[in-house]
């Protein structure tokens, strides 16, 4: 999949979950070319952990969730499907 194909393909899938005239851009970048983006990655990635039920995620999320502003689920039913058996 093209760089374009995926950036279409989440602007599908996010823009009607949003507030209408949102703008929206994504732009795919290694995460080790900048710190911002490792910061993003690792919480990302613990987060996951969270709703994985993997080991630390509690843990993890405990850490975070002062931090968290609010949340909104982007991908509907998405931890459910991923990952019951």
């Amino acid at each position: 999949m093209s760089p374009r194909e995926f950036h279409e393909k989440l602007k599908v899938s996010l823009l009607p979950k949003l507030p209408p005239k949102t703008m929206f851009h994504a732009e795919a970048v290694d995460s080790t070319s900048s710190p911002q983006v490792q910061v993003a990655d690792w919480i990302c990635g613990a987060l996951a952990r969270y709703y994985e039920g993997k080991s630390l995620g509690d843990t993890l999320y405990n850490i975070l969730k002062g931090n968290i502003v609010g949340e909104r689920e982007l991908f509907t039913n998405y931890w459910e499907k991923k990952w019951e058996k």
